[in-house]
C-alpha cells in the first residue's frame, strides 16, 4: 500500500503563523488656518500631520500645484508649509492639504494698497 501526504511546504519552512502590520492612520496635529496678507506679500501655510515625510498635495481653489516661481512648499519632519509669493488680489483662494485621507482647508484673504489708505482716511 502506497500513502500520499500532502503538505504545505511554506509552512514547512516557515511555521511561524503569518504576520500583518497594520500601518498607523496619519492624524492632522494642526491643521491649516487661513492667511490674510497685503498685495506684494507672501502668504504662509502651516500644517503638522502625524508622520514625517509624507507625499502631501497642495491645492489652491480645488487644483492641484506644483513648485514654482509662485509656490514653495517645505517639508520639515512633521511640518508641512506652503509659501505663496508675491501676493495678488487674484490670488485669493481656498488653500488645501492632502495626506492620504487626512485633509485640511483654510483660506487666503488678500488685501490691496487702496483698502488700506481708505481705511487711514477713515481714521
Amino acid at each position: 500500500m502506497i500513502s500520499i501526504f500532502l503538505f504545505d511546504v511554506m509552512q514547512f519552512f516557515n511555521p511561524l503563523p503569518a504576520v500583518h502590520i497594520i500601518e498607523a492612520p496619519i492624524d492632522m496635529t494642526l491643521d491649516l488656518s487661513s492667511v490674510e496678507v497685503m498685495e506684494k506679500e507672501d502668504a504662509t501655510f502651516v500644517c503638522e500631520l502625524s508622520k514625517p515625510d509624507l507625499d502631501v498635495i497642495w491645492m489652491v481653489n480645488g487644483k492641484k500645484i506644483k513648485p514654482s516661481d509662485k509656490y514653495e512648499m517645505i517639508t520639515e519632519g512633521t511640518t508641512y508649509k506652503l509659501i505663496i509669493k508675491d501676493c495678488q488680489l487674484s490670488d485669493a483662494a481656498e488653500i488645501s492639504i492632502i495626506a492620504k485621507d487626512c485633509k485640511s482647508t483654510a483660506q487666503l484673504i488678500v488685501k490691496g494698497t487702496s483698502q488700506l489708505l481708505v481705511g487711514m482716511m477713515a481714521v
